[in-house]
């Protein structure tokens, strides 16, 4: 089966009070338009990795009445774009937390100066427990003295998260620690959510994933990877910065991304779209593709270097029977002159070559078909899906002798007889044939009847299918 659709790769949105999203939504919408016009997919799914407000550093006033209104305006922007792109399914939107998405405020109350008669004692500990920081402009240290405090400081973000997606998706708790899963199995594409500022406050910028949140799904994450799925993590800070820079991530976590079969990581922070390179195992024959998003649209303070706004499309041909995904990228790039109210997107040369697009191809797990009927198992005990489960199995292929007792023990369970004339047309068994021809006669649906009738269907011959078509005959001669 082929599966093409793109998928849209946008990053910190960083909107100031002097622009409008409504802007900013005019220009996706139209751009959305031209690339069809140039052939690119359309895209089904959204990704945002991370900096979805801009964030305040001003503690006086109030500061939440603030970060709440920036949220409310990004959450409008976005029922908006899921409205107008992805047809107002939720699901479809990808979302992780940045630095700008933490309450500064918070991060600072829950700190307290440390004696500088401590200090020593304080770097030793720092060491152990990395709990205390470093303030480079009181040249001091600062305990965290209030865990809770520190702890809430993505509350607003989960609020907002929680709020937005109102039971579709619900942040793990202690979102710091723990990754989340967004599972489309429609688009055959698994994404792992990652927070990539674990213990990232107003003392330290440093990106960080935590190991453990890695660990944690790993059973989910394997399961997925088992059936098949194309495996793309999401999350906000690079890997690489230029001199004199510590706020990117500490790579290392990378290595036991690609061993747990993470094969695209999607990202930001650096506000610059660029596809970094293919992180490879070369003991092994893993990789992972690191792709980054720009900034969409901030202004000029966000640029840097003269880059200009940007974001991604990946457009994903996904061959499930070859077990291949090739995956085109394309960026594209504001053409406006000093980031004018409405961006005009157009084609961003990749590369020092500046190529128009970038193609890559990934291997998928070729899962057996023992795995592939269990996992619709699995899915109908959870919930009772029969027809859904049915639709599956024939993707599968009731050539199988295992898929095909399965999809009639489906079949047998399915009360709807429209679905039932709707998923057995093409009947391979006497007793699929059997079903097919009662449900037929139960809707009364003579034209279907007659053509279950015709010399077509000869070949189903039994003691109990000769006398369902003699009633079948006596139906349609009332």
């Amino acid at each position: 089966m082929n599966i093409k659709y793109s998928i849209l790769h946008i990053s910190d949105l960083h909107k100031v009070p002097s622009q409008s999203y409504d802007d900013l939504l005019l220009s996706l919408e139209n751009d959305s338009e031209a690339r069809e016009e140039e052939g690119i997919s359309k895209e089904k799914i959204i990704v945002i990795s991370g900096d979805l407000i801009e964030g305040d550093k001003n503690r006086r006033g109030d500061y939440n009445k603030r970060i709440e209104n920036q949220y409310n305006e990004v959450s409008d922007f976005l029922k908006k774009l899921v409205d107008a792109v992805l047809d107002g399914d939720k699901r479809r939107l990808i979302i992780v937390p940045g630095n700008h998405d933490f309450s500064m405020p918070d991060s600072i109350r829950s700190m307290v100066k440390s004696p500088s008669k401590k200090r020593q004692l304080d770097y030793v500990i720092d060491k152990e427990l990395q709990s205390i920081r470093w303030n480079w402009k009181d040249f001091s240290f600062y305990y965290i003295n209030q865990q809770d405090l520190y702890d809430a400081r993505f509350h607003a973000f989960e609020k907002f998260y929680n709020e937005f997606f109102n039971g579709i998706y619900t942040l793990p708790k202690n979102v710091e620690c723990n990754a989340y899963i967004v599972d489309l199995e429609e688009f055959n594409i698994t994404f792992i959510c990652f927070n990539s500022c674990y213990r990232l406050d107003h003392l330290n910028q440093t990106g960080c994933i935590c190991p453990s949140a890695l660990t944690k799904i790993q059973p989910e994450l394997r399961k997925y990877y088992r059936q098949g799925r194309l495996i793309i993590g999401v999350w906000h800070h690079h890997i690489a910065g230029l001199p004199h820079e510590n706020n990117y991530m500490d790579n290392r976590i990378l290595n036991a991304m690609m061993k747990s079969h993470i094969q695209i990581g999607l990202f930001g922070h650096q506000h610059k779209s660029e596809i970094l390179h293919e992180y490879r195992d070369i003991s092994s024959d893993q990789n992972m593709l690191l792709i980054s998003s720009g900034t969409l649209y901030g202004g000029t303070e966000a640029q840097f270097d003269g880059q200009k706004r940007q974001f991604n499309v990946l457009e994903v041909n996904m061959n499930t029977k070859q077990n291949k995904a090739n995956i085109t990228i394309h960026c594209r790039e504001d053409k406006s002159i000093d980031n004018f109210a409405i961006p005009d997107w157009g084609v961003k040369g990749i590369g020092v070559k500046g190529k128009d697009k970038v193609d890559y191809e990934i291997s998928l797990f070729e899962p057996d078909i023992k795995a592939k009927i269990l996992s619709v198992s699995k899915q109908v005990y959870m919930d009772n899906n029969y027809y859904g489960a049915c639709l599956k199995l024939k993707k599968i292929g009731l050539k199988d002798d295992m898929c095909c007792k399965v999809y009639e023990s489906y079949l047998k369970l399915l009360n709807d007889q429209q679905k039932i004339v709707l998923i057995g047309l093409n009947p391979m068994t006497n007793v699929q044939y059997m079903y097919v021809l009662d449900a037929a006669m139960n809707k009364r649906n003579k034209n279907l009847i007659i053509k279950l009738l015709s010399d077509k269907y000869l070949r189903f011959d039994s003691v109990q299918v000769n006398e369902l078509k003699d009633k079948a005959r006596l139906e349609i001669s009332l």
